[in-house]
């Protein structure tokens, strides 16, 4: 009788182990014929010389280094507000551009601040905290707005009041931040106020776009293998040196932004030397309907490659929200000369990106759930608002 069992278990063993193996050789062969399929006869070029995004510039912001610590982001609050160059001032949705999204820019400066504080407040013995220990947290991370940097970046006067408004509130927090405290309630009225301002998009454009917005954002209108690439990445598959090398040439090749930036987007996921890609895509001021995307994903490699995934990680929201001001005014500039509806929602959308939060998973911060949400089969924010 045992040795029937011992016989059984080894069919099933024997099973198994030959279903996995052809599993594998089924993966395998899929990788190589959707890598054969990629466009690699033209000569990679870049699309721009990065300056914004260029190594160097996030190098200074701050290094993922024993030595420092998450108040060590080396770059001024003041150089996240928005400015419209010269030809572009000129039309009408370059200043609700600036309004909307320079008050969006205090926002995140002050819940960054704020996040940074309630960090150093875990390290600590409630019943031991004093008022001087609280000023002192809070002096780590001022908000660096003064009220003459709010009137010249936000030209709409109920935003620059608002938001004038909550600088001063929060340089007065002393730690109470109870529902009825003054900087509470200055946080209401501010949220308030932006949201009563008029939208790049209105509610029935939003509804519409979230109605249509999967066909509209088809991948595989420009990347017609993109159902292959994704199940290869959600099945975990490892591409050879040389496969690497081919997707990367194909990124690297591809004239179309829109093939570019879905491209890039992929090739993040099965190697980490892609932020060079994403970045000129968003540097090159080239519109994509991907642009939104492309972002995140940009945000989520540098934060976990460069500054790391702790809580304790510098995370240099300022410099995030300068980037992701470069997108918007591509996007602003894209609605100004085409009148493209589902862009104005695109717009929307970046507006209400929120800050990497900074205890927002329990392995760390926000970075961490990003990176997993980006490995899902679709893009899993089509709108935000």
């Amino acid at each position: 009788m045992k040795h029937i069992i011992k016989l059984a278990l080894a069919v099933v063993f024997a099973a198994a182990l030959f279903q996995s193996c052809n599993s594998e050789i089924r993966k395998a062969r899929a990788v190589e014929k959707w890598i054969a399929s990629l466009q690699t006869d033209a000569e990679p070029f870049d699309l721009c010389e990065r300056q914004l995004t260029a190594d160097l510039v996030y190098c200074g912001i701050g290094v993922q280094d024993i030595n420092d610590t998450f108040h060590d982001e080396h770059i001024s609050p003041s150089e996240v507000f928005y400015y419209p160059d010269n030809a572009f001032s000129e039309k009408p949705l370059s200043q609700k551009l600036m309004s909307l999204q320079n008050s969006a820019a205090v926002w995140n400066r002050i819940m960054h601040c704020y996040e940074a504080y309630n960090r150093e407040l875990c390290s600590v013995d409630d019943s031991l905290l004093t008022k001087a220990d609280t000023l002192a947290f809070l002096a780590m991370d001022p908000v660096g707005f003064t009220d003459e940097m709010l009137r010249e970046a936000i030209p709409d006067d109920k935003l620059y009041l608002a938001a004038s408004a909550l600088v001063k509130a929060y340089g007065n927090f002393d730690g109470d931040d109870s529902p009825e405290s003054e900087f509470s309630q200055y946080v209401y009225d501010f949220r308030e106020v932006i949201g009563d301002a008029e939208p790049f998009a209105d509610t029935v454009l939003l509804n519409e776009f979230h109605e249509n917005f999967w066909k509209w954002y088809e991948k595989k209108t420009y990347v017609p293998q993109i159902d292959a690439i994704v199940k290869s990445r959600i099945d975990e598959v490892t591409l050879s040196d040389e496969q690497k090398e081919i997707f990367r040439r194909a990124v690297g090749s591809a004239e179309d932004i829109d093939t570019r930036a879905i491209l890039a987007l992929e090739y993040a996921q099965f190697n980490d030397d892609a932020l060079p890609y994403l970045s000129e895509i968003i540097e090159s001021g080239l519109y994509t309907k991907y642009l939104l995307e492309v972002w995140i994903s940009w945000r989520a490699h540098l934060q976990s490659e460069h500054f790391g995934l702790s809580s304790f990680s510098v995370i240099p929201d300022t410099y995030f929200d300068k980037v992701k001001a470069k997108c918007m005014e591509t996007i602003a500039k894209h609605v100004s000369a085409d009148d493209d509806p589902y862009a104005r929602c695109l717009l929307e959308n970046f507006l209400y990106c929120e800050n990497l939060h900074r205890m927002a998973s329990l392995f760390g911060n926000e970075t961490f759930v990003i990176l997993c949400n980006l490995q899902n089969s679709m893009f899993v924010q089509p709108r935000l608002r």
